[in-house]
């Protein structure tokens, strides 16, 4: 389109709206650099297949995203913690990748990138919080993809990031950057970005957070499909040893107490006053403590 609009005489070809508020269009959240690495290995395969196309920063890349020096795995961790933290597990990263007819260029600023790829972490430092005095959230306008991998260690992190960073995508601009409205997207104009983008979740496992994350922040106007694999088999029926569970009772909510501080703060004080001592005493061995929240665990 841009060759049909340099090609006319009046410089206006009517009809044409392709664009959005402002370049980048795929958003790719990771939780590790590692992981990212892979990523952008994997799209410059595919980008410079058959071409001979330059690629811009690689060596800084490899530098500051690749695995350095090689490190022996842990045999004593299982595959899955060998698979998720062997290499460069830093959580505070963000770089953009642009695409040209004759190179790839990693390190771009964001209003002239295609891509970014992000950690939630190093994202939210940039889009900021209310009161902040330098914060920037308008590149993430024009968002038509956006790419979440490895949820369930997100939830091991900070989930509250990875929202705040959805919150802040396909809103209008407030200060439009080298944007062209005459072909800007009718529905992008409208304000319907996110009924128009599509959002990709993956996970190895299900929880509240991540549905709720769908049913919120998902907002397509196709709807959403989910894949789950089937469990063939009955894991409880091949325990050796039956399992006994106690439930324990925490005490009853004060007519004045407000009901959130009272799921919080009483689960918690319950489980330092009357678990936490047996544990640290050794009375009980081979336990393991699921935490709901990342605050809890902080706490």
């Amino acid at each position: 389109n841009n060759s049909k609009l340099s090609a006319t005489t009046d410089g206006e070809v009517s009809g044409i709206r392709d664009q959005g508020f402002t370049r980048p269009k795929i958003l790719v959240i990771f939780p590790f650099r590692n992981v990212a690495h892979k990523f952008i290995q994997h799209v410059l395969k595919i980008a410079l297949t058959g071409s001979k196309k330059q690629v811009s920063n690689k060596r800084r890349f490899e530098e500051e995203y690749g695995p350095g020096e090689v490190e022996k795995p842990n045999l004593s961790k299982s595959l899955s913690y060998q698979r998720t933290f062997l290499g460069n597990n830093d959580d505070f990263f963000t770089l953009g990748v642009a695409f040209a007819k004759n190179s790839v260029k990693l390190y771009t600023d964001f209003y002239n990138s295609d891509l970014i790829v992000a950690s939630p972490l190093g994202l939210r430092s940039v889009i900021g919080a209310p009161g902040d005095k330098e914060r920037d959230f308008d590149f993430l306008s024009s968002i038509e993809l956006v790419a979440l991998f490895m949820c369930d260690v997100f939830l091991m992190q900070n989930w509250e990031h990875l929202l705040h960073c959805l919150q802040h995508l396909n809103l209008q601009p407030s200060t439009p950057k080298h944007t062209d409205f005459s072909r800007v997207k009718q529905w992008a104009l409208d304000g319907h970005g996110k009924s128009f983008r599509q959002s990709l979740v993956f996970s190895s496992l299900s929880s509240a957070q991540i549905s709720a994350l769908f049913g919120k922040e998902c907002a397509s106007q196709r709807g959403f499909v989910r894949i789950s694999p089937l469990c063939q088999r009955d894991v409880l029926s091949q325990i050796l040893y039956p399992v006994r569970q106690v439930f324990s009772r925490i005490r009853d909510k004060r007519p004045d107490e407000d009901l959130v501080e009272y799921l919080t703060t009483g689960r918690y004080q319950f489980f330092v006053d009357n678990l936490l001592p047996r544990l640290q005493r050794g009375d009980v061995t081979n336990v393991v403590i699921l935490i709901p929240s990342y605050y809890d665990f902080v706490r």
